[in-house]
C-alpha cells in the first residue's frame, strides 16, 4: 500500500514538473516572438519611415504632396502635375522668396549626397494608395519632376551635372538589387526630351564643361545623351566641341559620330 502512494506520489510530481517546464518553455517562447516581433516592427521603422530632416527641402516637399521614404521610394499623394504647382507656388509665395529657391536647392544637394538616396530620387515615384487624382501607378523620378519646375530648373541642373565627376569607374557604382547601376546614364536620361529648357545657352556650356573634366565612361554618356537634351540652336557650337574631341580619344570616335548624325546642323559648315 505504501509502494501504491509512493508510486502515485512520484507520478503526480512528475506531471507538476512537465506543467512547471512546459509554462518556462511558453513564456521563454511568447519572450522571444515579443523580442523578434519589436525587432521586426523596428526594422520596419527604420526602412520604411519618412524623411522628416526638419530642413525646407523635406518640408515643401511633403507641404507639396511629396513623401520622401528611407525604404528608398518616392511617394506622391498628388497628380504629379498638381505636385509641380503645388511646389511652385508654396515656394514663390514663400516670405523668403527668391532666396528660398536656392535654400531648397541646397537641401536637395545635401540630401543626395548620399549616394542611395541620389539613386531613388531618379527612379519613377509611386502614387499613395490615397491619392484618388492619380492618372497611373508610377510618375516621372522626383529629379525629373524638380526639373520640370521653372524657378528651380537652371540652379538644379548645374548640381545635378556637377555630380557627373564623382563618378570615376565601377567602383562608384552602387547595387540595387543585387546589379550594378549606371548612375550617369540614369542622371543624364532625367535630362531627355524635357518640355522646357529655361536657359539653354546655360545648359550647354555646362554639359561641355563637364566633358572637360569626367571620365571616359562619363564623357561617352553625355554625348550620346546631347541630341536629346539641348535645342536645336545650340547645336552648331556642340558640334565644334565635338569635331575637336575626335582626334584626342579613339574610344569616343563611335558615340561622337552617332551624336553628330543626330544634330540638327542645316546645311551650314560646322567643320570649317
Amino acid at each position: 500500500m505504501l509502494s501504491n502512494y509512493n508510486s502515485s506520489w512520484i507520478c503526480q510530481t512528475r506531471r507538476e514538473l512537465l506543467s512547471i517546464e512546459k509554462m518556462v518553455v511558453d513564456r521563454k517562447r511568447k519572450s522571444s516572438d515579443q523580442r523578434r516581433g519589436s525587432l521586426k516592427k523596428r526594422k520596419s521603422s527604420e526602412s520604411d519611415g519618412c524623411y522628416s530632416e526638419g530642413d525646407l527641402f523635406c518640408e515643401q516637399l511633403t507641404m507639396a504632396g511629396c513623401t520622401l521614404y528611407k525604404g528608398q521610394c518616392v511617394e506622391l499623394a498628388e497628380d504629379q502635375s498638381l505636385f509641380q504647382r503645388n511646389l511652385d507656388q508654396s515656394l514663390k509665395k514663400h516670405s523668403g522668396y527668391p532666396n528660398v529657391v536656392t535654400e531648397f536647392v541646397g537641401g536637395f544637394e545635401t540630401f543626395i549626397s548620399e549616394p542611395k538616396r541620389f539613386h531613388f530620387t531618379l527612379l519613377p515615384t509611386t502614387a499613395s494608395p490615397n491619392c484618388e487624382n492619380v492618372r497611373s501607378g508610377s510618375h516621372d523620378s522626383l529629379v525629373r519632376l524638380l526639373l520640370g519646375i521653372d524657378i528651380l530648373q537652371p540652379n538644379l541642373m548645374t548640381v545635378l551635372l556637377e555630380k557627373l565627376p564623382e563618378f570615376m569607374g565601377d567602383e562608384d557604382n552602387i547595387l540595387f538589387h543585387g546589379e550594378k547601376v549606371n548612375i550617369p546614364q540614369l542622371l543624364m536620361s532625367q535630362f531627355r526630351w524635357l518640355n522646357r529648357i529655361v536657359d539653354s545657352k546655360e545648359l550647354t556650356q555646362k554639359v561641355l564643361d563637364m566633358l572637360e573634366i569626367t571620365s571616359l565612361d562619363v564623357q561617352r554618356e553625355i554625348i550620346s545623351c546631347l541630341p536629346d537634351i539641348l535645342e536645336d540652336s545650340d547645336h552648331f557650337k556642340v558640334a565644334k566641341k565635338l569635331r575637336e574631341l575626335l582626334p584626342q580619344s579613339n574610344e569616343l570616335t563611335v558615340c561622337i559620330i552617332d551624336a553628330l548624325s543626330n544634330l540638327s546642323l542645316n546645311s551650314e559648315p560646322y567643320l570649317r
